[in-house]
């Protein structure tokens, strides 16, 4: 008997475990780039401009003047992670980086129609309406990398994610994951003839 409460208690914990975990969703990401750069040329990156303004084109919403600089510090750390060094000044950098972020909401309603029993009519059914309406906040993060001399695009990406009321309150570690993710994909791997 005891055995079998065990046995319960642990299909009930890894049952909590894959419900929280499902709650997490994952961050889409898409990356593009000019075929004819080689990438192997590149070691040191800075900003587009001495300070790049984040825009929110997709939103009318406020932006939180702490993303900015939140943005530059995952980029900074993950591609110094991969090898490439900063420079303050971008005239002495290879490429130069530039970022967006926007969100999007979705409403989606439903209606249909639901059968109940009535009871002031003898047995009768009556078919009512059923209105769902769910609301979904889609954000984006855009990074784009240009060629310092010739001032050319040559990388971009995004990452995408749909955001819920949790992650609101880990703006940092949403940013980090979702720059890590779309920069994963950072130097392209070309194929060679």
């Amino acid at each position: 008997m005891m055995e079998i409460r065990m046995g319960i208690a642990a299909i009930t914990i890894a049952c909590i475990s894959l419900g929280v975990s499902g709650c997490a969703t994952p961050i889409s990401t898409y990356t593009d780039y000019d075929r004819t750069v080689s990438f192997d040329d590149y070691e040191v990156f800075s900003w587009i401009s001495e300070k790049p303004l984040v825009t929110a084109p997709r939103t009318a919403t406020v932006v939180n003047p702490f993303v900015e600089s939140r943005i530059m510090a995952a980029v900074r750390k993950e591609l110094t992670a991969q090898g490439y060094r900063f420079a303050e000044n971008n005239s002495e950098a290879d490429f130069v980086v530039s970022f967006a972020i926007g969100a999007r909401q979705d409403i989606s309603v439903d209606s249909y129609p639901v059968a109940y029993r009535s009871g002031w009519r003898w047995g009768t059914t009556y078919i009512g309406d059923k209105v769902s309406v769910d609301h979904t906040t889609e954000g984006m993060l855009s990074i784009d990398f240009f060629d310092q001399a010739t001032r050319s695009p040559v990388w971009h990406g995004v990452a995408k994610k749909n955001l819920t009321t949790a992650d609101e309150q880990l703006r940092t570690s949403i940013i980090d994951d979702a720059v890590r993710e779309v920069l994963r994909s950072f130097p392209p791997n070309i194929p060679t003839n």
